[in-house]
């Protein structure tokens, strides 16, 4: 019997590391609009005071890089790393209070992000394509979670994205470089 692409996938953890920022310790909480450089490093602007902040990528103490499950038209990557609830359930509000019915980002030459930082964690929204588009709205946003969740579990770090796009809502540590598009 032909196996269908409606198939699971399991793709098995590799040796890569998931590469850090070094000294991210140094950004308040709230929630920023970042771009995430070739060289893997990132600029991010505070949306609420204006300052930005820029970090380097800091190989030290790196993850195992994501399992991932990919099923038909998604694709979910997991970590599983337990992630602070707090953090994780205020990231998700402010998340969706900047995505309301729909909000659209876009990358210019880099990958772009929105994420919110709390309690030692991102939740956020990546265009990991350059001169790339997409919309986010709630509906997007619940329904990445129910999938990250079932695959990755509860308050564990990993993300998701949609197949043939370069939208990606994600959870993570905040010092974790996210959005690098490797």
């Amino acid at each position: 019997m032909r196996l269908q692409l409606l198939s699971i996938v399991v793709l098995a953890a590799s040796a890569a590391q998931a590469e850090k920022w070094a000294n991210f310790e140094v950004l308040p909480d709230g929630l920023f609009s970042g771009v995430t450089y070739a060289n893997g490093s990132t600029t991010l602007i505070s949306l609420g005071s204006g300052a930005a902040y820029s970090f380097d990528l800091d190989g030290a103490e790196a993850q195992p890089e994501a399992a991932a499950t990919l099923l038909s038209k998604r694709y979910t990557a997991c970590w599983g790393t337990p992630l602070d609830n707090a953090g994780v359930d205020e990231g998700v509000r402010a998340l969706k209070g900047w995505a309301g019915n729909g909000h659209s980002l876009a990358s210019g030459d880099n990958n772009a992000y929105i994420g919110y930082n709390r309690r030692g964690v991102v939740v956020y929204y990546c265009i990991d394509r350059p001169h790339s588009e997409g919309n986010l709205d709630n509906r997007d946003i619940d329904y990445a979670l129910r999938n990250m969740d079932h695959d990755c579990g509860f308050y564990k770090s990993g993300y998701f994205q949609w197949n043939g796009t370069p939208e990606i809502v994600g959870k993570a540590n905040d010092n974790v470089a996210i959005c690098v598009g490797r």
